[in-house]
Protein backbone atom coordinates (compact mmCIF):
# COMPACT_ATOMS: atom_id res chain seq x y z
CA UNK A 1 0.00 0.00 0.00
CA UNK A 2 0.96 3.67 -0.60
CA UNK A 3 -0.63 5.86 1.27
CA UNK A 4 -0.27 9.92 -0.05
CA UNK A 5 -1.43 13.24 1.87
CA UNK A 6 -3.21 15.77 -0.26
CA UNK A 7 -2.64 19.42 1.11
CA UNK A 8 -3.30 22.91 -0.24
CA UNK A 9 -6.10 26.10 0.12
CA UNK A 10 -9.18 25.60 0.80
CA UNK A 11 -10.72 25.70 -2.87
CA UNK A 12 -7.78 24.83 -4.75
CA UNK A 13 -9.55 21.89 -6.36
CA UNK A 14 -7.52 19.35 -4.83
CA UNK A 15 -10.86 17.26 -3.09
CA UNK A 16 -12.21 18.19 -6.65
CA UNK A 17 -9.53 16.00 -8.41
CA UNK A 18 -9.58 13.12 -5.54
CA UNK A 19 -13.37 12.68 -6.97
CA UNK A 20 -12.81 13.12 -10.41
CA UNK A 21 -9.85 10.78 -9.84
CA UNK A 22 -11.94 8.00 -7.49
CA UNK A 23 -15.52 8.19 -9.28
CA UNK A 24 -14.66 9.42 -13.44
CA UNK A 25 -16.54 12.55 -12.99
CA UNK A 26 -16.11 16.35 -11.74
CA UNK A 27 -18.34 17.00 -8.73
CA UNK A 28 -18.67 20.52 -7.62
CA UNK A 29 -20.77 20.33 -4.38
CA UNK A 30 -19.26 18.40 -2.03
CA UNK A 31 -19.18 19.12 1.70
CA UNK A 32 -15.20 18.70 2.81
CA UNK A 33 -14.10 17.19 6.19
CA UNK A 34 -11.17 17.81 8.35
CA UNK A 35 -9.62 14.55 6.89
CA UNK A 36 -10.94 12.36 3.92
CA UNK A 37 -9.41 9.17 3.12
CA UNK A 38 -10.13 7.89 -0.58
CA UNK A 39 -8.64 4.18 -1.40
CA UNK A 40 -8.17 2.66 -4.79
CA UNK A 41 -6.25 0.08 -6.52
CA UNK A 42 -5.02 0.78 -9.59
CA UNK A 43 -2.82 -0.53 -12.25
CA UNK A 44 0.04 0.90 -12.88
CA UNK A 45 2.86 -0.42 -15.83
CA UNK A 46 1.45 -3.79 -15.35
CA UNK A 47 1.28 -4.10 -11.55
CA UNK A 48 -1.15 -3.08 -9.53
CA UNK A 49 -0.92 -0.24 -6.65
CA UNK A 50 -3.36 -0.14 -3.50
CA UNK A 51 -3.59 3.64 -2.61
CA UNK A 52 -4.52 5.36 0.70
CA UNK A 53 -5.23 9.12 -0.11
CA UNK A 54 -5.76 11.51 2.82
CA UNK A 55 -7.52 14.02 1.78
CA UNK A 56 -7.28 17.35 4.01
CA UNK A 57 -9.35 20.59 4.90
CA UNK A 58 -7.58 23.87 3.35
CA UNK A 59 -9.64 25.40 6.16
CA UNK A 60 -8.16 22.95 8.70
CA UNK A 61 -6.40 24.65 11.37
CA UNK A 62 -2.48 24.56 11.65
CA UNK A 63 -1.89 22.99 15.04
CA UNK A 64 -4.34 20.16 14.07
CA UNK A 65 -1.79 19.04 11.12
CA UNK A 66 0.22 18.10 13.51
CA UNK A 67 -1.89 14.86 13.24
CA UNK A 68 0.01 14.22 10.16
CA UNK A 69 2.83 13.33 12.27
CA UNK A 70 1.55 9.96 13.38
CA UNK A 71 1.18 8.62 9.89
CA UNK A 72 4.17 7.05 7.93
CA UNK A 73 4.00 8.83 4.19
CA UNK A 74 5.23 7.74 1.02
CA UNK A 75 4.49 11.01 -0.42
CA UNK A 76 2.91 14.38 -0.64
CA UNK A 77 0.85 15.75 -3.61
CA UNK A 78 1.34 19.46 -2.69
CA UNK A 79 -1.47 21.64 -4.53
CA UNK A 80 -2.43 25.11 -5.97
CA UNK A 81 -4.84 26.41 -8.26
CA UNK A 82 -3.26 27.70 -11.44
CA UNK A 83 -6.09 30.54 -11.51
CA UNK A 84 -4.67 31.88 -8.40
CA UNK A 85 -1.06 33.80 -7.67
CA UNK A 86 -2.16 33.98 -3.68
CA UNK A 87 -2.42 29.75 -3.52
CA UNK A 88 0.74 29.63 -5.88
CA UNK A 89 2.28 31.60 -3.04
CA UNK A 90 0.62 29.60 0.05
CA UNK A 91 1.89 26.46 -1.68
CA UNK A 92 5.16 27.39 -1.44
CA UNK A 93 5.41 28.79 2.28
CA UNK A 94 2.52 27.98 4.36
CA UNK A 95 1.89 24.66 3.05
CA UNK A 96 5.30 23.86 2.13
CA UNK A 97 6.48 24.89 5.72
CA UNK A 98 3.83 22.57 7.26
CA UNK A 99 4.87 19.54 4.97
CA UNK A 100 8.59 20.15 6.18
CA UNK A 101 7.59 19.91 10.30
CA UNK A 102 5.14 17.12 10.10
CA UNK A 103 6.14 14.87 7.09
CA UNK A 104 9.38 15.78 6.92
CA UNK A 105 11.56 13.00 4.43
CA UNK A 106 8.18 12.11 2.51
CA UNK A 107 8.98 12.83 -1.00
CA UNK A 108 6.56 15.92 -2.40
CA UNK A 109 4.85 16.36 -6.11
CA UNK A 110 4.05 19.52 -7.02
CA UNK A 111 0.04 19.80 -8.20
CA UNK A 112 -0.87 22.69 -10.32
CA UNK A 113 -4.68 22.43 -10.46
CA UNK A 114 -7.63 23.99 -12.67
CA UNK A 115 -5.39 23.64 -15.56
CA UNK A 116 -8.49 24.31 -17.81
CA UNK A 117 -8.82 28.11 -16.50
CA UNK A 118 -5.75 29.09 -18.42
CA UNK A 119 -8.00 28.76 -21.73
CA UNK A 120 -8.24 32.59 -22.97
CA UNK A 121 -7.29 33.81 -19.34
CA UNK A 122 -6.04 36.88 -21.10
CA UNK A 123 -8.35 37.82 -22.64
CA UNK A 124 -10.33 39.79 -19.73
CA UNK A 125 -7.14 41.56 -17.91
CA UNK A 126 -7.26 45.32 -19.55
CA UNK A 127 -10.90 44.86 -18.93
CA UNK A 128 -9.99 43.75 -15.02
CA UNK A 129 -6.78 44.81 -14.21
CA UNK A 130 -7.57 43.05 -10.41
CA UNK A 131 -8.45 39.52 -12.01
CA UNK A 132 -5.78 37.14 -10.37
CA UNK A 133 -3.38 36.51 -12.95
CA UNK A 134 -2.82 33.04 -14.06
CA UNK A 135 0.50 30.83 -13.06
CA UNK A 136 2.26 29.78 -16.10
CA UNK A 137 3.59 26.23 -16.47
CA UNK A 138 7.10 26.93 -16.46
CA UNK A 139 6.52 28.81 -13.06
CA UNK A 140 5.53 25.93 -11.44
CA UNK A 141 8.08 23.73 -12.39
CA UNK A 142 10.57 26.61 -11.84
CA UNK A 143 9.14 26.81 -8.30
CA UNK A 144 9.20 22.91 -7.90
CA UNK A 145 12.32 22.80 -8.23
CA UNK A 146 13.08 25.52 -5.65
CA UNK A 147 10.63 23.22 -2.93
CA UNK A 148 13.07 20.36 -3.72
CA UNK A 149 9.95 18.73 -5.08
CA UNK A 150 10.29 15.18 -7.07
CA UNK A 151 7.87 15.89 -9.82
CA UNK A 152 5.90 18.89 -11.17
CA UNK A 153 2.37 18.05 -12.65
CA UNK A 154 -0.88 19.55 -13.71
CA UNK A 155 -4.13 19.00 -14.24
CA UNK A 156 -8.04 19.66 -14.56
CA UNK A 157 -10.56 18.05 -12.44
CA UNK A 158 -13.05 19.66 -15.05
CA UNK A 159 -12.28 17.90 -18.10
CA UNK A 160 -10.29 14.90 -16.00
CA UNK A 161 -7.49 15.84 -18.16
CA UNK A 162 -4.08 14.81 -16.65
CA UNK A 163 -5.70 13.56 -12.97
CA UNK A 164 -5.19 9.62 -13.67
CA UNK A 165 -1.63 11.18 -14.68
CA UNK A 166 -0.88 12.66 -11.26
CA UNK A 167 -1.63 9.42 -9.54
CA UNK A 168 0.09 7.01 -11.92
CA UNK A 169 3.36 9.31 -11.92
CA UNK A 170 2.88 9.23 -8.35
CA UNK A 171 2.95 5.52 -8.16
CA UNK A 172 6.16 5.55 -10.49
CA UNK A 173 8.16 7.54 -8.68
CA UNK A 174 7.80 6.16 -5.32
CA UNK A 175 8.48 2.45 -6.65
CA UNK A 176 11.70 3.95 -8.24
CA UNK A 177 13.09 5.52 -4.81
CA UNK A 178 11.83 2.58 -2.97
CA UNK A 179 13.45 0.01 -5.69
CA UNK A 180 16.66 2.49 -4.81
CA UNK A 181 16.37 2.15 -1.29
CA UNK A 182 16.32 -1.71 -1.56
CA UNK A 183 19.31 -1.92 -3.67
CA UNK A 184 21.38 0.26 -1.90
CA UNK A 185 20.24 -2.29 0.95
CA UNK A 186 21.15 -4.97 -0.50
CA UNK A 187 24.64 -3.81 -1.72
CA UNK A 188 25.38 -2.67 1.99
CA UNK A 189 24.39 -6.27 3.05
CA UNK A 190 26.84 -7.31 0.63
CA UNK A 191 29.80 -5.64 1.24
CA UNK A 192 28.96 -6.29 5.63
CA UNK A 193 28.99 -10.07 4.08
CA UNK A 194 31.93 -9.63 2.09
CA UNK A 195 34.08 -8.20 4.93
CA UNK A 196 33.08 -10.92 7.66
CA UNK A 197 34.58 -13.27 4.43
CA UNK A 198 37.63 -11.60 4.81
CA UNK A 199 38.49 -11.16 8.46
CA UNK A 200 40.43 -13.74 9.93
Amino acid sequence: MLRFAVVGDYRCGKTCMLLRFYFDTFTRNHIPTQYELFNKTINVDGKNADLELWDTSGRIELKQLSLLSYLAWDGIFLCFSVDSDNKFTNAQTKWINQIHMHCHGAPIFFVGLKKDTRVGSGIWAPLFPSFETRVGASEGAMAARNLGAVRYMECSAKTGEGVNLVFEEGVRTIRAIQSGRDSMAREKSRGTSLGHMLCF
